[in-house]
């Protein structure tokens, strides 16, 4: 029997003919296919260092999806060093090259065994960032925090399935050995001395592998497929679906905010500039931001017209206000709730600064030296603009002094944000001739 024969037994010498010729050109596309995997894994290599160094920039880093992203990035990165690792000095048998050493092979194997572990990884870390997106565009819509959003989670999904993926190579890498099969010995027209040899090594499974039948080879091809494969391509074409989805109803509310004629105008307006600034999960927060804002500043404008002048009665609707702008990091939201930010700032500073006041009043009583420096401080006295700018620029080096040793450094930037402010509110630079600095 011939070798086409044998290759293709059964069939008619054309079919033989037909079949042994589509083999040889399938074998020789292959030999250059090394090349070729080298060369698009180079090119993966660069764009994903870039895609990597961008998204490790601090401000990028901001939710979990970027961390994943990230996640992604340093897996595939992995994978293309593993692919280009094993093509550098790599032997071409059938020549007079010699077979790879027992240490090549072994270097092998770990790169394969690497390799296994980032595809899987990154193919879990896609699907799990399908379900946070979803997750947080869902919550976003019911104007409910996801903390799956926040970086923490990022990295302890990147983690854990690291370390799951992990496990999985640990049994891939103990699932072969290398042993010697043959020795080889090179073609009597190379230029090597004589009786020359080197050992051939190849892969093979461990005995407890082949046991009972292959029993175990078996069942964790089964797992490791269902597991590695089929679960994350159904769960990302699941969570695909629902992406869509929730962005279809995410549209839907978007037109309801730009077109609904009952509600609050102002309000609705802003949040429908909020959508084209923000993003849209963003902009559906900033309605929940937006009614806590108006809500505070009727409160504030109240608070205006009593004769109570206690700011610290509004601090808990003025830390849920803030809280929800400053989480957000909307620029535009930001701006337009600017003057209400700066009155609760005012707010919470008074609260927080109630304790260090009171012992900055018995120093005061206490010590003659700093009662100079603290004369108009927490003063009832009425004073014009000029003398509290002038109090303000004269006694600030002298009361941050003694504000730093009686109530520690938190409370100093709390007090010296709050007098600067009140310095650019009171139009100081032009009332006395002088900057705060």
């Amino acid at each position: 029997m011939g070798r086409v024969e044998s290759y293709f037994p059964g069939l008619d010498e054309k079919s033989q003919q037909f079949w042994w010729t589509t083999l040889n050109i399938l074998r020789h596309i292959l030999e250059y296919f090394p090349s070729i995997e080298w060369t698009v894994a180079l090119i993966g290599f660069i764009f994903n260092s870039i895609h990597v160094v961008v998204l490790t920039r601090k401000p990028m880093m901001t939710t979990s999806s970027f961390i994943i992203l990230i996640g992604i990035g340093i897996h595939d990165l992995i994978v293309m060093i593993c692919i280009i690792l094993p093509q550098i000095g790599m032997t071409h048998p059938g020549g007079c090259d010699p077979p790879p050493s027992y240490l090549r092979l072994l270097l092998d194997l770990f790169t394969f065994s690497l390799m296994d572990l980032s595809r899987r990884a990154s193919l879990w870390l896609g699907t799990s960032l399908s379900a946070v997106r979803w997750i947080v565009l869902k919550k976003a819509r019911n104007l409910k925090d996801a903390k799956i959003g926040e970086t923490r989670k990022g990295w302890y999904l990147f983690y854990v399935i690291s370390f799951i993926s992990f496990l999985f190579s640990v049994v891939y890498h103990n699932r072969l050995v290398i042993m010697q099969y043959d020795v080889w010995f090179p073609p009597t027209e190379c230029e090597v001395q004589e009786n020359t040899s080197y050992p051939l090594y190849g892969y093979a499974q461990t005995e407890i592998f082949y046991n009972n039948n292959e029993f175990l080879l078996k069942w964790w091809f089964r797992i490791n497929g269902f597991f590695s494969k089929l679960v994350p391509c159904v769960l990302l074409f699941v969570m695909t679906i629902l992406l869509i989805r929730e962005f279809r109803i995410a549209r839907e509310t978007k037109k309801k905010i730009e077109k609904n004629e009952n509600s609050d105008k102002d309000t609705e307006s802003k949040v429908a500039r909020y959508l084209k600034s923000c993003g849209v999960i963003t902009s559906l927060k900033t309605t929940k931001c937006v009614k806590k804002s108006d809500e505070v500043d009727k409160e504030l404008k109240a608070f205006a017209k009593s004769k109570d002048k206690d700011l610290s009665k509004i601090k808990a609707s003025c830390k849920e206000t803030v809280d929800c702008i400053k989480d957000l990091k909307c620029k535009p939201l930001e701006e337009d709730h600017k003057e209400t930010l700066d009155l609760c700032g005012r707010a919470l500073f008074q609260d927080e600064f109630k304790e260090c006041s009171k012992k900055l009043q018995a120093l005061k009583k206490s010590d003659k030296d700093a009662a100079k420096c603290l004369e108009d401080f927490k003063s009832e006295t009425k004073k014009t603009t000029k003398d509290t700018c002038t109090f303000l620029k004269g006694s600030k080096d002298c009361i941050k002094a003694h504000i730093k040793k009686e109530c520690g450094d938190d409370k100093l930037q709390g007090w010296q944000r709050f007098a600067q402010d009140s310095f650019k509110e009171n139009d100081c630079e032009k009332a006395i001739g002088a900057k705060w600095n």
